[in-house]
């Protein structure tokens, strides 16, 4: 199944509702990753530039999610929920993190 919503213009506002919002699009378009990212806690960090996980929580910065369309935010979220689904916090190892994180 496409993941499509219909609106294209960047979310802006409020970095909780444009989280709030772009989950419920994932909920009605992608059951199966909003069943795992109804799992993970969902941290806003302002010092993070894009968003990143370990796993269990997402960190996500308020102005890099504002910025986004919905489309945009959707992938984004469901990438990382993927990390999980791959097991890649876990398979990690000793490895370097800077071409751990670019690998791929």
């Amino acid at each position: 199944m496409a993941f499509k919503f219909k609106e294209d213009a960047p979310l802006g506002g409020d970095g909780k509702e444009v989280m709030r919002t772009a989950i419920s699009k994932i909920l009605l378009h992608a059951p199966a990753h909003a069943a795992t990212l109804s799992k993970m806690r969902l941290i806003e960090d302002p010092g993070c530039p894009s968003m990143k996980t370990d796993g269990k929580t997402i960190w996500w910065g308020s102005e890099f999610a504002g910025s986004m369309t919905w489309q945009e935010l959707g992938f984004v979220l469901m990438h990382e929920v993927d990390h999980r689904h791959l097991c890649h916090p876990w398979r990690f190892g000793q490895r370097d993190p800077f071409t751990w994180n670019i690998a791929g």
